[in-house]
């Protein structure tokens, strides 16, 4: 395993934690929960495409036999689909540790939506998420849980305009302004009373799969060229995922993690106070959209 002993100067024990962590099939998601099973986590895989996190598990559990593991059905473009997640979850009567946000998409194809007919984008990586957490608030509130919301380099370029105007924005501006949203959401909730506690982290810029072409618009010959990239420029998300891994269980009072490297683009994780570009709130902007679409 790559970063072992990073892991184990940084990372503590995580028996008997629960976390769940959306998107946990492929790229960020994947990493990060096999750094958690690694150091003994109950994982729960919140994944839209089952069969996908059953070969993730698989996969997990041919390095790591004791991993601990259940998938649960989440699409988080979708917000019937997180509904049941929720009741499900809340159904088990489990204790959630930690909830690692990673669920996303990038770039779809275009004029795709969510279920509730919200640009997919927005509507995936932070309308979703929006629900996921107010739906879960008050569980994740007794259980005293971590939130760790998984953002981006990118989110600090966003485009200034409102939540509605952003659904019309193009494809190449949608993705920073959603995950903006979630960084400016992660602020205002770390401003407010509460017994969870939350950190933004973002991973830099990593050689996943989020050019391939199943996963996006690009053509096949853009995302294989764009993979070729990352490998080449930037670092992996084995390393990538360590903001995420290192989330869940730091407890300092910097709530921003990101690499340490040149620009944040790589590195180990390093500890920030929250920039500025998050202070803009963003709650009340997304009830009044919601309501709108009912």
């Amino acid at each position: 395993m790559k970063y072992k002993k990073w892991l184990d100067r940084n990372i503590p024990s995580l028996k008997g934690k629960t976390i769940i962590v959306t998107g946990a099939n492929s790229g960020i998601g994947f990493q990060t929960s096999y750094r958690l099973a690694y150091k003994g986590a109950k994982l729960i895989f919140a994944c839209r495409n089952i069969d996908k996190a059953n070969i993730a598990k698989e996969k997990i559990l041919k390095d790591i036999p004791s991993a601990s593991i259940d998938i649960m059905e989440y699409d988080q473009a979708s917000f019937a689909s997180i509904e049941q997640f929720v009741n499900a979850i809340l159904e088990m009567n489990i204790h959630i540790d930690a909830l690692v946000a990673n669920a996303g998409v990038y770039f779809p194809k275009k004029n795709y939506k969510t279920k509730e007919g919200y640009e997919l984008t927005i509507g995936t990586n932070y309308l979703g998420l929006y629900v996921l957490l107010d739906k879960l608030k008050d569980k994740l509130d007794k259980d005293h849980s971590r939130i760790v919301l998984v953002s981006s380099l990118v989110s600090s370029s966003a485009k200034k305009v409102s939540l509605k105007k952003a659904l019309d924005l193009k494809r190449n501006d949608v993705y920073n302004y959603s995950k903006a949203c979630i960084a400016r959401l992660g602020y205002e909730l770390i401003n407010k009373k509460s017994n969870y506690s939350v950190k933004i982290v973002h991973p830099g810029v990593c050689s996943t799969n989020i050019t391939s072409s199943e996963q996006t618009g690009f053509p096949t010959w853009f995302g294989r060229l764009g993979h070729r990239f990352l490998t080449v420029f930037t670092h992996s998300a084995e390393k990538g995922c360590l903001t995420s891994v290192l989330g869940v269980v730091d407890n300092s009072e910097k709530n921003y993690l990101t690499p340490r490297g040149l620009f944040a683009i790589s590195g180990f994780p390093t500890k920030k106070n929250l920039p500025k570009f998050m202070d803009k709130p963003i709650i009340q902007e997304t009830i009044e959209l919601i309501k709108e679409k009912k």
